[in-house]
Order: C-alpha cells, then structure tokens, then sequence
C-alpha cells in the first residue's frame, strides 16, 4: 500500500517538472530562430 501513494504523488510532480522542461526548450527553440533570423539579415545586408 504505501507504494500506490508516492505513485499517486510522483505523476504531479513528474508533471510539472515536464512542463519546466517544455517550457524550457521552447524558449531554447525561439531564442535559435531569432538568432537565426538575425544572422540572416546580417547576410543579406
């Protein structure tokens, strides 16, 4: 019985852990667009 409780208790913070981690690595993926974008327009000019 004990182990259902801290399985219960593992998924939420699983979870938020997870959507930090989204989070994270979708600020990672803009932060490489703009700086693709930048570079490009350094290029083109």
């Amino acid at each position: 019985q004990p182990s259902q409780p801290t399985t219960s208790v593992t998924p939420k913070t699983s979870d938020n852990t997870n959507i930090g981690y989204q989070i994270g690595v979708l600020l990672v993926s803009l932060s490489a667009v703009v700086i693709l974008l930048k570079a490009r327009n350094l290029v083109t000019k």
